[in-house]
């Protein structure tokens, strides 16, 4: 088996092992968390990098598995982030009375995210989507509380739509053959096609309007919040959308970039306002993931891709910060622990984690999130300088809501807590962010100078006016949450559930029904004429009709072969004056 089938095997088998076998409440975590950091190790012996077998074979039907990794720092992006995120869940959820069926759904997350990101059939990558989307509605949902459970119908909900929708812009593709991703002719597919896909990617990477189930996903455990937000769940997405690069033409490309730069800044400006640190880190993510979006229907597809790396580094730090912060306020008894003004820092490593990861965040030098915001910033003012306008607007806005943030988290007085297993993961990250930084700037430094200034200038200014406004008090508006879409959403979705389900009704009764009775009219129709055919043409006239032919000929015959000499000379006299009479005739 190639290196890449053992790379996404690990994990799910850890996973259905975590689930079959009644191991020690530590031992499910460790065998999962095992079996991806194995995985971890793998990406860097990985010389084959294509795994092809035969999905489904049937006549002329051919679906091929085929798995392709274009760039093993994607895996092992994925199977890191992951990797630490179960290490982290070990310590941060101990009292957890699930410990297996958590850590289960974390291996076969892996997998699914693993099983997307290599997939090269469209048809394969749509499997691999839904296991990604209930696995995250399986974890969203863990904790079964009534806030969890609805965070996750919602999520669930929300992203169906998008799911159809992306089905259905897949099989139109597969009228034209367009399902391999590694052969595309560029602009081959029509305009629909690949908005239904769009619309799909709208819900599964949280873009306007589409964006509330994200933030309401932060009911659930701290851990999934960072796995969701970084390489996996709302990756996948973009990651489709980079794949139909190829295909993508000036219509469709002006709406994703248009969806992408709206969102941007709509995400970035209702960060302003929250004091939750889960929420504010989710209206984050979908920030950047609009900056993601903007890029490719931009053009600047690569700078795209850089962002989309090393924003699941810096955002999935980010999480495992804001858990070691709640965690710490669980600890001390706040009544609300994920409200920072209500924050205290447990220890001065995750004060230094924090400033490095949210500096990678609103782009600060020395990070890995600045090579990748200054390339998009420098790529997309080559591209389109209209669409630059929403990369400008959101620098400072960033800065904004970080300077706001980081002023509750890091100008509190240190205390001491021994929290240094959650810790590690935090610190890691923020050493990678560091680390890819000063790797890029040895090979290639930056020139675009003068942008780079101006964008460090508003981040500067950003940051010091959030300082000024975390020293502001005020209360939180309806429309400070999701524009107020939440309650849009929690009244018309069971309203659409319940319309939609009434229609199914009515379809089915009064369509499919009547097609199924219909058939079965014709189909009882068709069995008379076919009886009465059997009695009256086949058995009556041919089988009846030939026995006769027969009998009566037999009879005929019968009359001269009496068996008597006499007769046979008679015959013989009779048949010599036939012919002699024909002879004189003719």
């Amino acid at each position: 088996m190639a290196v890449i089938g053992l790379i996404l095997l690990l994990p799910l088998a850890a996973s259905v092992l975590a689930v079959l076998f009644p191991l020690k409440r530590f031992h499910h975590g460790m065998l999962v968390l095992i079996a991806t950091a194995a995985s971890f190790t793998l990406t860097w012996f990985a010389r084959d990098t294509s795994l092809q077998t035969s999905w489904l074979q049937s006549g002329a039907l051919n679906l091929p598995l085929f798995f392709h990794v274009e760039d093993v720092q994607l895996v092992r992006i994925i199977t890191g982030i992951s990797g630490l995120v179960q290490f982290y869940s070990l310590f941060y959820l101990s009292s957890s009375a699930n410990h297996r069926s958590y850590f289960s759904l974390l291996g076969f997350f892996t997998f699914a995210m693993l099983g997307l990101a290599t997939s090269t059939h469209l048809l394969v990558t749509f499997v691999f989507w839904e296991l990604v989307g209930y696995t995250s509605y399986r974890l969203i949902g863990f904790d079964t509380t009534t806030s969890s459970t609805s965070a996750a119908l919602k999520a669930l909900l929300i992203n169906k739509v998008g799911d159809v929708c992306f089905l259905i812009g897949i099989l139109m593709l597969a009228s034209t053959g367009l399902l391999s991703t590694s052969n595309l002719v560029p602009e081959s597919a029509g305009t629909l096609p690949l908005l239904l896909i769009f619309v799909g990617v709208v819900a599964k990477s949280a873009q306007a309007p589409l964006f509330p189930w994200l933030t309401a996903a932060m009911a659930g455990p701290t851990p999934v919040s960072a796995l969701l937000h970084s390489a996996t769940m709302v990756a996948a997405g973009v990651l489709v959308l980079l794949r139909l690069v190829p295909l993508l033409h000036d219509t469709v490309s002006t709406v994703i970039s248009f969806t992408g730069g709206v969102t941007l800044l709509l995400g970035g400006l209702l960060a302003i306002f929250s004091y939750d640190i889960k929420r504010i880190l989710a209206y984050s993510t979908i920030s950047q993931l609009g900056l993601m979006v903007l890029a490719i229907g931009a053009g600047a597809h690569a700078s795209g891709y850089l962002h989309l790396q090393t924003h699941a580094i810096f955002k999935a730090g980010l999480f495992l910060c804001a858990g070691v912060f709640i965690h710490h306020g669980v600890i001390s008894g706040h009544p609300n622990p994920n409200d920072i003004r209500h924050f205290s820092n447990p220890n001065g490593w995750l004060k230094w984690s924090w400033v490095i990861l949210s500096g990678s965040l609103v782009g600060l030098p020395l990070t890995a999130g600045f090579l990748s915001k200054e390339a998009i910033l420098h790529d997309v003012m080559t591209f389109s300088a209209s669409l630059s306008l929403f990369v400008w607007v959101s620098i400072p806005l960033t800065a904004l809501y970080v300077g706001r943030v980081s002023y509750f988290l890091v100008s509190k007085k240190t205390e001491s807590s021994p929290l240094y297993a959650l810790l590690l993961p935090a610190l890691l990250l923020s050493l990678v962010s560091v680390t890819w930084f000063v790797a890029a700037v040895t090979t290639e430094a930056p020139t675009a100078w003068v942008s780079i200034a101006v964008s460090q200038t508003l981040v500067i200014g950003g940051l010091f006016a959030g300082f000024r406004l975390a020293r502001i008090s005020f209360a939180e508006k309806s429309w400070h949450t999701n524009l107020g879409l939440d309650g849009l959403y929690d009244k018309k979705m069971p309203q659409l559930a319940t319309a939609w389900g009434r229609a199914g009704i009515a379809v089915d009764r009064q369509i499919i029904d009547r097609l199924v009775h219909a058939w079965a009219y014709i189909t009882v129709l068709f069995a008379h004429l076919t009886s009465w055919f059997d009695r009256a043409i086949v058995d009556l006239t041919l089988v009846g009709g030939s026995s006769w032919v027969v009998r009566f000929t037999g009879q005929l015959v019968r009359v001269p072969m009496s068996g008597k000499v006499q007769g046979y000379l008679l015959w013989a006299l009779f048949s010599l004056f036939l012919f002699l009479v024909l002879w004189l005739l003719l």
